[in-house]
């Protein structure tokens, strides 16, 4: 799956509001918000998703995601092993159907990303 293509599916899935792709240098790959949502805003909560996803790391090495609820909306941050998808919630009652969506575009992500064997 390319990055449009997650956005895109993203976009139809129930409770997502917008949702980007982020490389690991932190370049938009692609990215699907509503208008009420700044994108200047995009980079910091990108920064600071990677932030406590590392300090996370050094006590569960094997984590891959965070999800940040506030009053406003949930974010969630997903390693996609060399690009991060970031998932955008306003109706916070709709985060856990949005978490199976994210599930399903990540694996289907890395299994288009990781190397194939050679036989």
């Amino acid at each position: 799956m390319a990055p449009q293509e997650i956005v895109t599916y993203l976009s139809r899935s129930i409770g997502v509001t917008g949702s980007a792709v982020i490389s690991g240098e932190g370049k938009v790959l692609a990215r699907e918000l509503p208008d009420t949502f700044d994108p200047e805003t995009l980079p910091a909560v990108f920064r600071h998703g990677c932030t406590a996803l590392e300090a996370l790391r050094r006590k569960l090495p094997s984590a891959y995601e965070i999800r940040l609820d506030t009053n406003l909306m949930t974010f969630f941050l997903r390693d996609l092993n060399g690009a991060f998808l970031v998932v955008l919630v306003y109706d916070t009652s709709k985060a856990n159907s949005a978490k199976i969506s994210i599930d399903v575009v990540a694996k289907r992500y890395q299994k288009m990303s990781s190397p194939r064997p050679e036989f």
